[in-house]
C-alpha cells in the first residue's frame, strides 16, 4: 500500500461511501461548501430525495463513492504531486476497461499540447 493510500484510508471514516457532512469535516470545510462543489460537478456521486413525492422534494440525501471523495479531497489540498498522482491511479484502477480506454483518449490529447 503506498502513502497517499494509506493517508485516506486514515483520513475517511469506513465504508464505499460518505455523506457530505463527512466530506466537509475531513477537509475542513462546511457542509454547504461541499454541498456547492457537489452541485458544480466537483463531487461526484449519487443524489435521491428520499421517499418524497415528485415536486415536494425538500430535503436531497447524497452520497459520495469513496473513491470520488478521495479524488476531490487530493484536489482540494496542498499535496504533492506524487500523492496526488497516486491517488488518480489508484481509483483509475478500480475501473472499466472503456473507462480506461476514454482516460487514455483525453491523455493523449492533453500530451499532444505539450508538443
Amino acid at each position: 500500500m503506498d502513502a497517499a493510500q494509506t493517508y485516506f484510508d486514515y483520513c475517511l471514516p469506513p465504508g464505499d461511501f460518505l455523506t457530505v457532512k463527512q466530506i466537509a469535516a475531513v477537509c475542513g470545510f462546511s457542509e454547504q461548501h461541499v454541498i456547492n462543489a457537489f452541485a458544480e460537478g466537483k463531487v461526484m456521486g449519487f443524489e435521491s430525495n428520499g421517499r418524497a413525492t415528485r415536486g415536494k422534494e425538500a430535503r436531497w440525501a447524497r452520497r459520495i463513492p469513496r473513491k470520488f471523495a478521495i479524488l476531490y479531497l487530493a484536489s482540494c489540498a496542498n499535496f504533492d504531486p506524487g500523492m496526488l498522482l497516486d491517488a488518480v491511479k489508484a481509483v483509475i484502477d478500480t475501473n472499466s476497461r472503456e473507462m480506461a480506454l476514454q482516460l487514455q483518449k483525453h491523455c493523449a490529447l492533453r500530451l499532444q499540447r505539450y508538443n
